[in-house]
């Protein structure tokens, strides 16, 4: 550990809610607390959720630091205030936070406080591209940052190339799992609480529900599958596959501001029967572990930490031709469609639902590659290099 007199490591998630960079933060957090170093928790945007519960269930303090709950429009003054006393109160030296917007927060008051090392990780560009001014206020705040790491090259290419960052302040650290071992009692129990059918076939979602994903591409791909299924079950019609005849279901696990539009759209397709919107779920890896097949239609991502616990947990994944995607699903390792393209995204689909020895092929390689390139001891270590604390 760090000799300097500052001794903790501040993560500053977005918020205490499930989602991609949330996970990244946390099982960062938990990691470095299990190797002994002084972890202290908060989120820009929240002051409680499910994140929140888990991280205080491992002993990590986490600070009630909702810039949303404070007043405005002073909170612009005074929330930098607030936050520079926090860093001397719990004697910050290693500070982690989440996305460009937390350095236009946070920057000023850690360079006050002589904080020693600032990491900020970046997870998605689509802010950054549609938002001139978004873009602009975030390239004067990223002097306030010793690293900057993008979970995919992307990012960082574009961190070099649009904000003008150096390449001694950049870095490529991809998002990073445990790796786990599948449970033939966990699938049958959870899919039992389900109403799943053993010999149903499972495609599962999991994500916010929010524009980038593309839901509404999902669903239309996801009727084609189902008719195709409801077709084959009738004799003369179609020739059936094993996984036609058995029925298909997809799952949808998140929450987020479309959830409403979307349980319209899939009302408005006839998909209820066999389409279940789970809503904000903390047994992620149970369910990734009773489906059969994990589907991403994101018109833009970064790299996304679902699809890296999907292929973690062994199941064949399709995903968009988008970010940092098609990285993680070439050489064997999944399938890539074109974004917005409902029946591309079927046919794959179905492909996948009847071909075994494809889909057993696919979370092969899958593991194998989250296995040797997105190991969260390896991940935590070289965070803890960029912070300057020892390993």
């Amino acid at each position: 550990m760090s000799t300097s007199r500052h001794s903790t490591i501040a993560h500053g998630l977005y918020s205490y809610q499930i989602g991609g960079s949330e996970r990244v933060g946390a099982d960062l957090a938990i990691e470095m607390k299990q190797q002994g170093h002084e972890v202290v928790c908060f989120a820009f945007y929240d002051h409680a959720g499910p994140i929140r519960e888990e991280l205080e269930s491992t002993g990590i303090a986490c600070v009630d630091l909702d810039y949303t709950a404070r007043r405005r429009p002073v909170r612009r003054i005074t929330y930098p205030v607030e936050f520079f006393r926090f860093l001397l109160q719990y004697s910050v030296s290693g500070l982690v936070v989440h996305h460009a917007t937390a350095l236009i927060l946070c920057g000023w008051a850690a360079w006050a406080a002589r904080v020693r090392r600032v990491v900020m990780v970046e997870h998605g560009l689509h802010q950054l591209r549609d938002r001139a001014d978004y873009r602009r206020r975030a390239r004067r705040y990223c002097r306030f940052a010793d690293a900057i790491v993008g979970v995919d090259h992307t990012i960082v290419d574009y961190f070099r190339t649009e904000m003008g960052v150096p390449d001694r302040r950049l870095s490529y650290i991809p998002n990073a799992v445990h790796l786990s071992q599948a449970s033939s009692t966990v699938r049958s129990d959870v899919r039992g609480r389900l109403g799943i059918e053993p010999e149903e076939f499972v495609f599962l979602f999991v994500g916010r529900l929010q524009p980038e994903k593309d839901i509404p591409t999902l669903l239309a791909a996801y009727q084609l599958v189902a008719n195709h299924a409801s077709d084959a079950r009738h004799p003369g019609r179609l020739e059936p596959s094993p996984a036609a005849r058995a029925g298909v279901r997809l799952l949808i696990a998140g929450d987020g501001p479309l959830r409403d539009s979307l349980q319209a759209q899939a009302a408005r397709l006839g998909l209820t029967a066999s389409l279940d919107f789970l809503g904000a779920r903390r047994d992620v890896p149970e369910l990734l572990q009773a489906a059969d097949a994990f589907v991403m239609t994101s018109i833009t991502e970064g790299q996304p930490m679902a699809l890296v616990e999907a292929m973690a947990a062994g199941l064949p994944c399709i995903g968009t031709q988008v970010g940092g995607i098609p990285g993680l699903l070439e050489d064997g390792a999944g399938i890539v469609v074109p974004a917005r393209d409902p029946a591309a995204t079927a046919a794959e689909m179905m492909r996948l639902a009847g071909d075994l020895s494809l889909r057993t092929s696919l979370a092969h390689r899958a593991r194998e590659k989250v296995a040797s390139g997105h190991s969260l001891s390896q991940s935590t270590r070289q965070y803890l290099q960029l912070l300057e604390f020892a390993g």
